[in-house]
């Protein structure tokens, strides 16, 4: 499956599309086209796993936030994410890569794919199976490779 958090929710469409990958997506406060085809959130679940995806426009938050703002944001988001029963909270709008665990939601945000932003193009790669999540930051390298830079992995037992 693919999956994309908004700006530029038509080329997740057209990838999909072409690869014949089924989409699940949210519109973003750039996709004015898209707003009447595509939630502002949604709620997927694959092998139990639940993910709430969402743009994060509605949240306030950008990459200029000191850290103490940025902590006092993901409570809120973890909050967002235990009241929908959701293990990951998958979000964009800063288009700054993060993947980190706040109590007992993973929090994801995949960066963006747009050359010449502020950070290199990157995607988060989602690995769930019955038993095991793995999330991955993967982003392109000086030398045009694609490195993974972060890495997280649970086992269902964690979130039991």
């Amino acid at each position: 499956m693919a999956g994309h958090l908004g700006d530029g929710v038509g080329d997740g469409l057209s990838v999909s599309s072409e690869f014949s990958i089924p989409f699940r997506g949210v519109y973003g406060n750039e996709d004015y086209a898209y707003r009447t085809q595509y939630p502002e959130e949604t709620l997927i679940s694959i092998y139990s796993w639940s993910f709430v995806l969402v743009h994060g426009h509605q949240m306030d938050i950008n990459p200029y936030h000191t850290d103490a703002e940025w902590q006092k944001h993901l409570r809120k988001m973890t909050v967002w994410a235990k009241r929908r029963k959701a293990h990951v909270f998958l979000f964009g709008h800063t288009h700054t890569p993060l993947l980190e665990q706040q109590e007992d939601v993973i929090m994801c945000n995949p960066g963006n794919m747009y050359l010449g932003a502020g950070t290199p193009p990157g995607f988060a790669l989602i690995d769930a199976r019955e038993e095991m999540l793995t999330l991955q930051i993967i982003q392109k390298g000086e030398t045009g490779e694609w490195d993974i830079v972060s890495e997280i992995e649970r086992h269902r037992s964690i979130f039991s």
